[in-house]
């Protein structure tokens, strides 16, 4: 069965003004009209009653609609409209069927028609957008929305031959807006489970089930519990022996708590299950990442294991402090230093010659073969594998076959954030500054592959299992990765090459993707779907209509690099980086470094992807996720500090 429920919650970020309220709409749907049997579902309305009481009990008022048609819908979300203000904290819920068309997705009323092939735009068109949906409410103002789909996703709709009409399974990912946060009850081309068997006598699905009583808990903030009933949800849907990860989409909403963020001795948060400390301590126990560490105590404080990880944060700085004791390997010469020995060697030959001519003594001097002054470097002087060598700015290197392949990105100064004529710009991509890059760096020529990636598992460096969405890998970049995963991978690389590889910095990804220029994108004020991979079925910002692949592509495989030497910055896949989120640049470094480290803070993610338009791909566009946060749109590239031990 397929089903979905959608929730959309506006909650301020600051108490709100005197006039201010909240308002909701619930809406569940078990019946469908023309639908068979099979297709009907059980659970909707009971989520949606739940969530209607959950609702009530944070302060909204509540209109409610069940088992509703197109019509009768439409009625309901105009009388949740005409009570929205701005400002006001809104909430919409909406559980029942689902589908992906053409990378939309779409709603589905009581009486939609029974479709078959060829008809799929008649389906758009008697199903409602969720897009739509988010650009009707967000005209209204809410400070702040908060939309949550929780959903058993395959497609109830099949044509004659048996096959789907729209998506065979799950929804796609979505871009959250400015101001707002999205939760999914399953990663993309996931299904999120009904129940977990025909004898689980719970009225509502795992996933509202565990989200419930989060929602009314206070001091949980959004990541909070989103991260929270990820963990809950996975350890349940494992007990079936089913995947299911459920995501989320941040775009501004680190400090919001739908029951207030004070916590009282009346209200203390509950701690981390056990059992999920388990879960978790058994994927980083083997980290050698310190603030890994550090986040798994802070969440997991009052349990068992995170007396295990404090004993591994002091068995790392043990071994930190041992090597650091250990007597080093003798220094290799550099360029000056080996001047240096010729010119001391030189001059002793002439002093043993001034000798032997003032004695009448011949004395036998072995005169070295003349070899040429080494060339003054350039570039920048760094390792590469077991070479010596100068590095010049676009120039590509590797320390090892399997690694990626690195570009010289050259010193330099830039404007970090969008000019205030840039069109789609958000505030939270000022105050512009200026940033200086004092040295040249190495970073990746593209995104990290399943290929890189495959290898750093083989090596056991690396325990995340690929998940390719069955759009194969090799050459693809890596996805369904998060940045705990991402630090994983540079802690590995780093280690098997005795190189300092790591994540970008914020503001080096934007210096990186930007290659000198001060426009929207790199390749000028509009960018093409032969440019990048992005949804090219739309006109935005004054980029023409083109094509949507609907999955990423192979790296490299559009066209030219940037002027700096690096492929894909913009589309394909959006990419980690080191830095905690913060919604403005106030107080921002000014040469080059990341954000101060907060355990657990929601990390950036910049570029865009194969399923957002062009605004989402502008040099200047950031967006955040939490540090577990896995999805088919996000991947990473490496960085590495370039210079000559």
């Amino acid at each position: 069965m397929v089903r979905v429920a959608i929730v959309v919650l506006a909650v301020l970020l600051l108490p709100a003004a005197a006039h201010a309220k909240r308002v909701a709409l619930v809406v569940g749907i078990n019946k469908y009209d023309n639908l068979p049997r099979e297709r009907q579902l059980a659970k909707a309305v009971n989520d949606a009653r739940a969530m209607e009481a959950a609702l009530k009990l944070v302060g909204f008022d509540v209109v409610k609609a069940e088992d509703v048609g197109r019509s009768a819908f439409n009625q309901a979300w105009q009388q949740l409209l005409n009570k929205v203000s701005p400002g006001d904290e809104v909430a919409v819920f909406f559980s029942g069927h689902g589908v992906e068309i053409e990378g939309v997705n779409y709603l589905i009323p009581r009486d939609v028609p029974a479709v078959g092939s060829g008809e799929t735009r008649r389906l758009k068109n008697e199903s409602l957008s969720f897009d739509e949906i988010r650009r009707d409410l967000a005209a209204h103002g809410p400070k702040l929305s908060l939309f949550i789909l929780d959903a058993c996703r395959d497609n109830p709709f099949t044509d004659t031959r048996g096959r789907s009409i729209g998506g065979s399974k799950g929804l796609v990912p979505v871009q959250a807006e400015q101001g707002s946060f999205i939760m999914f009850a399953a990663g993309a081309r996931e299904m999120a489970l009904d129940r977990l068997s025909d004898t689980d006598a719970d009225p509502n699905s795992i996933y509202t089930r565990k989200l419930l009583p989060l929602l009314k808990q206070p001091g949980l903030r959004l990541p909070d519990v989103a991260q929270r009933v990820r963990g809950e949800v996975r350890q349940l849907a494992n007990t079936v022996s089913h995947r299911q990860n459920p995501a989320y989409y941040d775009e501004g909403a680190d400090d919001v708590c739908l029951a207030g963020c004070a916590v009282t001795p009346a209200s203390p948060i509950a701690p981390a299950p056990a059992s999920e400390a388990a879960e978790a301590w058994d994927r980083v126990k083997e980290t050698t990442i310190v603030a890994v560490l550090e986040a798994f105590i802070a969440r997991y404080r009052d349990t068992f294991y995170a007396e295990l990880a404090r004993a591994r944060v002091k068995e790392l700085g043990k071994t930190a402090k041992s090597n650091e004791a250990a007597a080093p390997p003798p220094p290799k010469m550099t360029i000056e230093q080996a001047r240096e020995k010729a010119e001391e060697a030189r001059k002793r030959v002439e002093a043993l010659r001034g000798k032997s001519s003032q004695s009448g003594e011949r004395v036998a001097v072995a005169t070295p073969q003349a070899s040429p002054a080494p060339a003054r470097c350039d570039g920048v002087e760094a390792l590469v594998g077991n070479e010596r060598r100068c590095l010049k700015p676009k120039e590509s290197f590797k320390d090892c076959p399997e690694c990626p392949e690195m570009v010289v990105v050259p010193s330099g100064e830039f404007t970090m954030g969008s000019p205030p004529d840039e069109a789609e710009r958000q505030s939270n991509e000022d105050p512009q500054h200026k940033v200086t890059i004092a040295k040249p760096f190495g970073v990746g020529k593209y995104e990290v592959t399943f290929a890189e990636w495959d290898a750093c598992e083989a090596a056991g460096g690396c325990k995340l299992k690929p998940n390719d969405y069955g759009w194969g890998g090799g050459k693809r970049p890596m996805i369904d990765v998060s940045w705990d995963d991402g630090k994983e991978y540079v802690s590995w690389l780093a280690k098997k090459t005795g190189r300092p590889y790591r994540l970008l910095s914020e503001a080096e990804w934007e210096y990186a993707a930007r290659a000198g220029t001060a426009t929207a994108f790199s390749t000028g004020r509009t960018i093409t779907t032969d440019q990048a991979n992005f949804h090219g079925d739309h006109t935005d910002g004054g980029s023409a209509k083109g094509v949507y692949r609907g999955k990423t592509i192979e790296v490299g495989s559009l066209n030219k690099p940037n002027a700096f030497g690096l492929h894909d910055m913009h589309g394909n896949v959006w990419e980690w980086v080191e830095d905690c989120y913060k919604d403005t640049y106030a107080g921002a470094p000014s040469d080059g470094r990341a954000s101060s480290a907060v355990p657990s803070c929601s990390r950036v993610v910049r570029g865009g992807s194969w399923v957002n338009i062009p605004r989402y791909l502008r040099s200047a566009k950031r967006g955040s996720n939490g540090p577990d946060y896995r999805s088919g749109l996000v991947g990473f590239r490496v960085a590495r500090t370039l210079s000559a031990p």
